[in-house]
């Protein structure tokens, strides 16, 4: 994954890499992660105000206890940005926090995950980054509650990543189990008519209803 010369890549062991399998969504090709070892590592080393859209199709939903790290943006030491897909008592279902290492609240929202390919739309103000307000997340175009959840920390070591949390040896935790077909991250908020914008694109790309 490619884009302004920054590249998401799995260099390491061959057998930790997503698949490319094409004609999958929409006659659409997809990263496909197993669930086991996959991931690919970032080095967007981003903080501050972003905008994060993903189209994301999961193999099944996360069994008890167990959560999806779909993409972990690291800038440095102190300052990661998370979004998690969990199944664990006391966190939202989908579960966020930006620019933090050191513990503290996280915020989500509680939507079921299901096994249909969806556009998440999600945003960060570059305010409180454990106060509500400083976020949204929508939901194939439809706004969603935000809520405080479960406390979120990482440790200073580890990478930034897509499909996976990933500890400074390489090894994986919170592992995708789907495809992840597109990830646009901007580095602002997008504004309304942008963000729509967007979401009718990969809705007619993807085939996904929109509203």
């Amino acid at each position: 994954i490619v884009h302004n010369s920054n590249s998401a890549t799995q260099t390491g062991n061959v057998t930790y890499k997503p698949k490319h399998i094409t004609a999958v969504i929409n006659g659409k090709p997809v990263t496909r992660y197993d669930g086991t070892n996959d991931y690919l590592l970032e080095a967007l080393a981003l903080s501050g105000a972003k905008t994060i859209i993903f189209v994301a199709k999961f193999t099944e939903v996360p069994a008890l206890t167990v959560g999806y790290s779909v993409i972990s943006l690291k800038k440095d030491a102190s300052t990661f940005s998370e979004i998690q897909f969990l199944n664990v008592v006391g966190y939202s279902n989908v579960s966020f926090r930006h620019d933090f290492q050191a513990v503290g609240a996280g915020v989500g929202t509680d939507i079921t995950p299901d096994t249909n390919p969806h556009i998440w739309v999600h945003t960060y103000n570059g305010g409180t980054n454990t106060a509500v307000g400083s976020y949204a997340l929508w939901l194939d175009g439809v706004s969603q509650t935000i809520v405080t959840t479960g406390n979120f920390a990482r440790t200073a070591t580890d990478l930034g990543s897509i499909g996976a949390r990933v500890t400074s040896t390489g090894t994986p935790g919170n592992k995708l189990k789907g495809d992840l077909p597109e990830i646009i991250v901007y580095d602002r908020v997008l504004n309304a008519g942008e963000l729509s914008r967007l979401t009718r694109y990969l809705g007619r790309k993807y085939g996904i209803a929109v509203s």
